[in-house]
């Protein structure tokens, strides 16, 4: 059991650095109930109670195999939650989408009844990865929606910036548009911040953001 505890702290560590905090709840009731386990055979060690000692082996024992299916689906069940997350997200916002992002969605989520019991963790990271982009489609392209990146980029430190004095520049231009509430020159400028970015920090840090990803293959924000 002292293993399992152990095992367990490990597992909630990485299931909260992933923000998996169902999966951490999973774990952490396995542990609840593995101190019990633990507590009781302890307060019987003396006794000669063989039935009662038989019933708590027997759970000590389910409650290990689920320990371990849980710590081995654990990939899947990550899978499956992000899956959820980037559907939910959709549906949020499916009053912002056009006809034809409708239609795509309705076929990413079609077969999903298919997929999600796949256990397939690759398979349905791919179906994943196309609600992921629709749903960065339909976030780019809402001119608003740059204030919120504009203001991030405001606290990116200069020493990621190629030519910072012209980035200070498109900063207060930027300002000067939201005073104005000129959100398509506030998103061009947004653009010309995003490319002003040293390489190396720009894809380290935002292109493995789902909100400031590029479009595939491209250099620059999903503008158009």
């Amino acid at each position: 059991i002292e293993d399992a505890e152990q095992e367990i702290v490990r597992e909630v560590k990485i299931s909260d650095s992933t923000e998996s905090y169902e999966l951490s709840a999973e774990f952490k009731f396995i542990e609840l109930q593995l101190h019990d386990v633990k507590s009781s055979l302890q307060r019987i060690i003396h006794d000669n109670a063989t039935e009662e000692k038989y019933r708590l082996d027997e759970q000590k024992r389910d409650l290990l195999k689920k320990l371990d299916n849980l710590t081995r689906g654990r990939d899947v069940y990550v899978a499956l939650q992000r899956y959820e997350e980037q559907k939910n997200n959709f549906i949020i916002n499916k009053d912002e989408a056009d006809t034809a992002q409708l239609q795509r969605f309705e076929r990413t989520t079609g077969s999903e009844k298919d997929f999600l019991k796949s256990n397939d963790k690759n398979l349905i990271g791919r179906y994943t990865k196309e609600l992921e982009t629709l749903n960065n489609e339909v976030f780019f392209q809402k001119d608003e929606s740059y204030i919120g990146i504009f203001f991030h980029f405001k606290f990116v430190g200069e020493e990621n910036y190629n030519d910072y004095p012209k980035v200070v520049k498109l900063f207060e231009q930027g300002e000067k548009a939201l005073e104005a509430r000129d959100y398509k020159q506030l998103k061009q400028l947004v653009n010309m911040i995003y490319s002003a970015m040293k390489e190396d920090y720009r894809k380290s840090t935002f292109e493995s953001t789902p909100e400031l990803k590029t479009k595939r293959g491209g250099s620059r924000m999903g503008l158009k």
